[in-house]
């Protein structure tokens, strides 16, 4: 089989994948305060399984002009993913390349953007926003993840919209790391801080009522998910993230 064919690199994808599921699996429970030198490899491993994963489809055109048509599995295994690395960002911010880390995922954020899986897109802008918020990094409003959302009215926000109508706090005081944090930075998001002009008929998400695997206090949890990797993305058009209704969008299957 050619190495560029599609199937061989949706397979390799798989693989990845099937690796990072394990680290899950072999993580779940395990606090991260208490973690020794083996888990901490483990951890470690997942993130170069999730890096790969990510890789296998960025690198590749084929794989990346196919994704309009992939199945549901296909758009959670790479979205899965770059959540999963966003939360190693968060533990071992000093450990780790950060500015490779949001580069893959502001990638990855603009290819679901086109191909109308704005579901998965949405969760990884609002954990990218997190992120820099926690470790000070500046939004990075020219990468490729940080195009204007289309707004389906036509019209535009203001320039003054706040996106979310809670707040992120920083409630563990120390890294992962080990290292003491900065202050925990409250208040809702900002347009800038998402990097999109954001519509403001798609009404407000609240913090509180994000998927419980990225809820601030289960940022330190690398765990297999309880309910699977479906459930910790946020559910357009109902309860699960947002205030109100989400204009109707196709979403590639």
């Amino acid at each position: 089989m050619d190495e560029e064919s599609l199937p061989r690199i949706i397979l390799a994808g798989e693989l990845h994948y099937a690796k990072l599921w394990l680290v899950c699996v072999a993580l779940r429970g395990v606090s991260w305060d208490k973690m020794p030198f083996e888990q901490r490899e483990l951890a470690f491993q997942g993130k170069e399984a999730a890096s790969n994963c990510l890789s296998n489809l960025l690198n590749s055109p084929t794989y990346r002009a196919a994704l309009r048509y992939a199945v549901h599995d296909s758009l959670v295994m790479t979205a899965f993913s770059a959540l999963f690395l966003l939360k190693m960002a968060h533990m071992f911010p000093a450990d780790l390349d950060l500015g490779s880390i949001t580069g893959q995922v502001e990638q990855l954020v603009q290819l679901l953007s086109d191909v109308a899986a704005e579901r998965y897109a949405i969760t990884l802008r609002v954990m990218l926003a997190n992120l820099r918020r926690k470790i000070g990094l500046a939004p990075n409003n020219n990468a490729p993840g940080n195009q204007p959302i289309p707004n389906p009215a036509g019209g535009q926000p203001p320039e003054n919209l706040l996106v979310a109508s809670g707040s992120f706090q920083t409630s563990t005081p120390r890294t992962a790391g080990g290292s003491t944090s900065q202050s925990p930075v409250t208040g809702p998001f900002t347009v800038e801080e998402l990097g999109s002009n954001w519509p403001s008929d798609w009404g407000l998400i609240s913090p509180s009522s994000l998927p419980v695997w990225i809820q601030e206090q289960n940022l330190t949890d690398l765990g297999l998910p309880a309910n699977g990797s479906d459930s910790v993305f946020l559910q357009l058009g109902n309860p699960n993230g947002w205030n109100r209704g989400f204009p109707q969008m196709p979403e590639a299957r």
